[in-house]
């Protein structure tokens, strides 16, 4: 079977993003990409070292992560109330 004979696979898979593909397609830091990418299932190829996402989980994660007027952060939100209820002692 020959290259032209073969059915296009990109069509049939799921389009991987690694880390640094998050950070230059959203233009946000290391840090932040790799935040995205703790919080998705990983795709690790055996042998290979480099960890992929798929592209369309992404796109979900930022879409539910995106601020509507609220705290996206609640464990941070979270720590502030306990601090104010006990006077800002620790």
């Amino acid at each position: 079977m020959t290259g032209a004979d073969r059915p296009d696979m990109r069509s049939e898979l799921p389009g991987l993003i690694t880390c640094q593909q998050i950070q230059e397609e959203l233009g946000v830091t290391r840090a932040a990409a790799e935040s995205v990418m703790r919080q998705l299932k990983k795709i690790r190829f055996p042998g290979s070292r480099r960890v992929y996402v798929r592209h369309d989980d992404v796109r979900r994660q930022i879409e539910q992560s995106t601020s509507r007027g609220k705290t996206t952060d609640n464990r941070r939100a979270g720590a502030r109330d306990n601090r104010n209820d006990e006077g800002g002692k620790r």
